[in-house]
């Protein structure tokens, strides 16, 4: 996955209903953390219910917001909300990349790469747990190994129907 070079590129990222399902417990979250590199602007996570037939994911609810978004400002904050077995997590972050010549890949490296994602410090204790994108076809879906085959259908949104990782110029 690459960012393209405009001057706000706006990405979503899901963590589906499937990956929280294998939560022992609902996890309570007290505190969060936003991690993206240089070119990030805004990010924000949503936590949303799956409708009853399972086919898209309704009633988003803002539960993280970072307004302006400082790469030299990492450090957890104050959250309170819980995620229950089943919800969905959306992770919408914004980018300015106006000044590349070249699309910008998601990695490790601070100043030619990019990330967008949230951490959270909860309760109870859960299996080591990770959730979200890790390539065009999986994600991440509990430890480091395992992984969930990407779904392309109007599963995770109906507000965003171009498939489960979307980039949006604007």
């Amino acid at each position: 996955m690459s960012l393209k070079t405009l001057k706000s590129v706006g990405l979503s990222l899901f963590c589906p209903p499937a990956c929280t399902r294998k939560f022992a417990d609902d996890m309570h979250v007290f505190s969060s953390m936003t991690h993206a590199h240089l070119r990030a602007r805004y990010v924000q996570t949503a936590l949303g219910h799956a409708s009853k037939s399972e086919a898209e994911v309704q009633n988003w609810t803002n539960v993280v917001e970072s307004g302006v978004f400082e790469h030299h400002h990492h450090q957890f904050t104050p959250a309170n909300f819980t995620i229950k077995r089943g919800s969905s997590l959306r992770t919408t972050c914004k980018y300015d990349t106006s000044g590349d010549t070249e699309p910008i890949a998601f990695g490790p490296a601070t100043d030619s790469n990019e990330m967008c994602m949230q951490v959270f410090l909860y309760w109870p204790k859960q299996k080591t747990f990770l959730c979200g994108y890790f390539s065009d076809e999986k994600d991440w879906c509990g430890g480091a190994n395992d992984f969930l085959p990407k779904r392309t259908t109007s599963y995770i949104t109906n507000d965003l129907k171009r498939g489960y990782s979307t980039q949006v110029a604007s």
